[in-house]
């Protein structure tokens, strides 16, 4: 078995995020079939095996690798899904290894994807949450497997979007906005660019901003958090507005809401890494 260091130390990602250039093109949108567990990357059909990185600012170093494998059928509270097992180190800019080891349990419909269940094991506590309380959704909750561009999002003279009222619809929250080329490092993709925002955004909302292949599997993902997001005192993340803590950072402001860039996401498929041929951790 493997220790939490052993596995870090064999990271198959690198170290300092790769150089990221986004750029849009003229190609015609597209659809896709997005069967992610939004956005943990993996896919709940057994077999399945997603490896991710997580980046932080302001150098973009390895912050976080998480190793998912989609392993048996499971249930709750009489849901059939499938049960997609984790493990998730944290390193600290001092060197200091944190684990935590999931147990996430979600399924596939025709039309979406769904969270049904997520376990945890962090410092010998074991914590579990399903669909049945009532914050859940709210946290992990459901996407539609289609999508695509509805017009839903207007950009406007100054650069920034405006939701059509008439085009909002809950239950499609991700919205394609064109098709980029994403290049990450020496690798590059022809994605579909997303957003993941409610459809009343506030000050305190977080925003999504993601690049799907034809495939429909992420290859970066960037969270954006609203200005004032957890920033009050006794909160998360207590301090200034996150435009002030981040002011080089990107920005997308929807309905006259700032979202300010925090930190990117990798997937194994955007730094050329095959899960399939590295050895499994410890269930």
């Amino acid at each position: 078995m493997s220790s939490p260091r052993e596995m870090m130390n064999a990271c198959p990602f690198p170290r300092q995020r790769p150089d990221i250039t986004i750029t849009p093109t003229d190609e015609p949108l597209f659809e896709v079939d997005f069967r992610e567990l939004a956005w943990w990357f993996a896919v709940p059909e057994i077999g399945d095996r997603t490896l991710w990185a997580l980046y932080m600012p302001p150098d973009w170093r390895l912050s976080s690798y998480l190793d998912m494998k989609a392993l048996r059928p499971g249930e709750v509270h009489g849901i059939e899904g499938v049960e997609v097992s984790t493990v998730d180190l944290e390193l600290s800019e001092a060197g200091e290894l944190k684990e935590t080891l999931w147990t996430l349990l979600g399924r596939l419909t025709e039309t979406r994807v769904e969270w049904l269940a997520v376990m945890s094991i962090q410092d010998n506590k074991r914590t579990l949450s399903t669909l049945l309380e009532e914050d859940f959704d709210a946290a992990w909750g459901t996407s539609q497997r289609q999508v695509r561009h509805t017009g839903r999002f207007e950009l406007l003279a100054d650069g920034s979007y405006r939701q059509r009222s008439e085009l909002l619809n809950p239950g499609e929250q991700i919205e394609a906005t064109g098709v980029y080329c994403v290049t990450i490092g020496e690798r590059s993709f022809s994605c579909l660019r997303v957003l993941d925002v409610t459809t009343t955004p506030t000050e305190n909302s977080v925003m999504l901003e993601a690049f799907l292949t034809r495939e429909g599997r992420t290859v970066l993902c960037r969270r954006y958090n609203g200005r004032l997001w957890a920033s009050k005192h006794g909160s998360a993340y207590p301090g200034p507005p996150w435009d002030e803590r981040l002011p080089a950072h990107n920005r997308i402001v929807i309905d006259g809401v700032t979202f300010v860039h925090w930190y990117d996401c990798l997937s194994d498929r955007a730094c050329g890494i095959d899960p399939h041929s590295l050895p499994l951790p410890a269930e």
